[in-house]
C-alpha cells in the first residue's frame, strides 16, 4: 500500500522496465509531460494512473524546469501516504521491492535514503567513485514538507524525522550513447546556471571559507 511516482515524456523505451518493476505497489501515477510516442499507452497497459504536469513547472519547449513542482504535484495527487519516486529510466530489482514492503508494513515512518548503481550494457557496475549515489526515494508524507530545489530536488524533513538508509539499490541503466549524455548535461548545467545569482567578493570568500572548513573536518577525521 504505496504509491509510486514516475514524470515521463517520450519515455518509451525505458518506461516498461520501470513499470514492471513496481507492479506490486498499489499505485502508480505517470506524471506526464506532454508524450508524442508510446508512454501513454505503456502506462495504461501497465494499470498506472496519469496525470499531466504543470504547464507552470515547464519551458516554451514543454521541458520540465521546476522539477520540485512536479514532484510536489505527484505527491499531492497520490493516495497513500507512503511515497516512492521513480525516473522513468531507472527500475527496481525485487530484494528492493521486499525491503520496501517491509518498511510499509511496519509502518516505520520516516525518510530513507536509497542507493543507486549503474548498468552498463546489461551488466550492473558494482564500484562508481560516486557511490553509494543514494538519494532519499521513500518517504512517509509526514516525515516530510514536499520537495524544494528546482533543479536535482531534494527533500524537506520536518524535525525530527527518522533518516535511515536502504541496503538495496535503485538500479541505473547509462545509455550507450554519449552525445546523449552530454546533451542532457549540458541542458542540466544551463539550467543551473539560469538560477544563480551574480557572483560577488562576498559569495567568493564565503565559498573558500566553508572549503577550508571541510577540508579541515575531512583532515581531522582522518587523523
Amino acid at each position: 500500500p504505496a504509491t509510486v511516482s514516475i514524470l515521463t515524456r517520450n519515455s518509451a523505451t525505458t518506461l516498461p522496465a520501470a513499470l514492471a518493476s513496481v507492479v506490486d505497489f498499489a499505485e502508480v501515477l505517470v506524471v506526464d509531460g506532454g508524450s508524442q510516442d508510446e508512454t501513454l499507452s505503456i502506462a495504461r497497459r501497465f494499470g498506472a494512473r496519469i496525470i499531466e504536469q504543470d504547464t507552470s513547472f515547464k519551458d516554451a519547449y514543454g521541458r520540465l524546469i521546476d522539477f520540485a513542482g512536479e514532484r510536489n504535484e505527484a505527491l499531492a495527487a497520490a493516495t497513500y501516504p507512503w511515497h516512492v519516486y521513480l525516473d522513468s529510466d531507472e527500475y527496481m530489482r525485487p530484494a528492493l521491492v521486499a525491503e520496501i514492503q517491509d518498511i510499509v508494513t511496519r509502518n516505520a515512518v520516516g525518510v530513507y535514503w536509497t542507493p543507486r548503481r549503474y548498468v552498463w550494457q546489461g551488466k550492473e557496475i558494482i564500484c562508481s567513485m560516486s557511490y553509494p549515489n543514494r538519494q532519499t526515494r521513500v518517504f512517509h508524507r509526514d516525515a516530510t514538507a514536499g520537495f524544494r530545489k528546482q533543479i536535482h530536488e531534494r527533500l524537506v524533513l520536518r524535525p525530527n524525522t527518522t533518516l535511515s538508509t536502504l541496503s538495496h539499490s535503485i538500479l541505473v541503466p547509462v545509455k550507450h550513447d554519449i552525445q546523449t549524455l552530454r546533451r542532457k548535461s549540458s541542458r542540466y548545467i544551463s539550467l543551473e546556471l539560469s538560477r544563480q545569482a551574480p557572483v560577488t567578493m562576498m559569495k567568493v570568500i564565503r565559498f573558500f571559507i566553508n572549503a577550508a572548513r571541510v577540508s579541515l573536518r575531512y583532515g581531522y577525521k582522518f587523523i
